[in-house]
């Protein structure tokens, strides 16, 4: 009769089985990584095509399916989000009635503090944001712009489903 001992570690599991363990893990992550990453950009052209369709509910569906698999931010919501924190906009144009981006993700437009509106922003691709009421109203609480290219004016969907959010354009 054959007896093998093992010399085990503080939590019983034998060195060279951590080190196998490991390794496995290693080599799983890498064979799955091109796959996750094909998927997980696959997502994001479906999320933007969604946000230009007008289909925000769906997009943040994908949104939280980007989230669930850990994909990383393309570089270009990054961008953005640096871009816009801090400036301030003229509502529809209109610039007696400004919008700020502040850099802590919400918005501070006097109007809508009066009514008891808390809203907050976040960059949700390269060249759209997400505006979500959080306090002050149970309906209508997403809007979505979209900036040019040149990151000087937005144009989006308001509040109300049938709403268009007219030229917007940087004031400072």
């Amino acid at each position: 009769m054959l007896v093998a001992t093992f010399a085990l570690n503080a939590l019983g599991e034998h060195p060279e089985l951590k080190v196998l363990r490991e390794s496995y893990s290693n080599q799983v992550n890498a064979a799955i990584r091109p796959v996750t990453d094909r998927y997980a950009k696959q997502l994001y052209h479906l999320q933007q095509e969604l946000i230009r369709n007008g289909k925000l509910d769906d997009a943040l569906a994908v949104r939280a399916e980007r989230e669930r698999i850990k994909a990383p931010e393309p570089k270009g919501m990054s961008d953005l989000r640096k871009s816009i924190s801090g400036t301030t906009w003229a509502w529809h144009g209109n610039k007696n009635d400004l919008i700020r981006f502040l850099d802590n993700g919400t918005i501070e437009k006097p109007d809508w503090q009066k009514r008891g509106l808390e809203t907050k922003w976040e960059v949700i691709d390269d060249n759209s944001v997400l505006l979500t009421v959080v306090k002050g109203r149970t309906t209508d609480l997403h809007a979505t712009l979209m900036f040019n290219n040149k990151r000087n004016s937005f144009t989006g969907q308001d509040f109300h489903k049938d709403g268009k959010i007219s030229e917007s354009t940087i004031v400072k």
